[in-house]
């Protein structure tokens, strides 16, 4: 099997047969939705292309099975699954249903932040968490200031406290782990809102500094 692209960019795979000789070549064409077929003819040219559908998905992968030189795996990017394919004497390829796949697991995990400080210029680490927010649309950081936040300022005005953490926080039901991390009257308070909310204990853990932190 030899891989390469076609002119327009598209990746192709030539397809062996149970001879060892190369029999046709796969083309996961970016638009239709499903892979195109050239047979190779004795010449060593190819044939006039044939389509076979994808099933409403667009594959963007082609693997073949070890030693299986007439089978492959077809991975969909629309469909969230896999199909099994195989291939005839004739160059045929014949497409099973689509296995579909949990596309959750090992996606990347969503993050946020509450972030309290007395003042806007005391803000630790300001900059670097702008440009975090700003590498990553999907990181949720929210602030709150206990004395002088910056000017035209909307947001929290407060200490962090149970009505804050339930607008704020990921909800129980999704059993997000949450990180608490501040003076000791801070993380216990906070620790013990979540709790009330409804978070499970274990999934709340907790660090404490200052003259009572431990």
């Amino acid at each position: 099997m030899v891989s390469g692209d076609v002119a327009e960019g598209s990746p192709i795979l030539w397809v062996s047969g149970p001879d060892g000789k190369p029999r046709s070549v796969a083309s996961n064409a970016p638009d239709p939705d499903g892979i195109v077929i050239f047979r190779v003819n004795a010449n060593g040219t190819l044939s006039d292309p044939s389509f076979q559908d994808g099933g409403g998905g667009s594959p963007f992968c082609i693997a073949f099975l070890h030693n299986r030189p007439d089978t492959f795996i077809l991975a969909y990017a629309v469909g969230d699954g896999v199909s099994m394919c195989r291939i005839d004497e004739d160059g045929r390829i014949g497409v099973d249903k689509v296995v579909p796949i949990n596309t959750r697991r090992g996606a990347p995990i969503p993050r946020g932040g509450l972030y309290s400080s007395r003042r806007w210029d005391e803000m630790i680490y300001r900059a670097e968490l702008a440009q975090l927010a700003e590498d990553d649309a999907t990181l949720r950081i929210a602030l709150t200031f206990t004395r002088e936040p910056p000017q035209e300022w909307t947001g929290f005005r407060r200490r962090i406290d149970r009505m804050m953490l339930a607008e704020v926080a990921w909800p129980p039901s999704e059993r997000p782990r949450v990180f608490v991390c501040g003076p000791t009257s801070l993380v216990e308070a906070a620790a013990a809102a979540l709790v009330d909310l409804g978070h499970d204990p274990a999934l709340v853990k907790t660090e404490r500094f200052g003259p009572t932190g431990g």
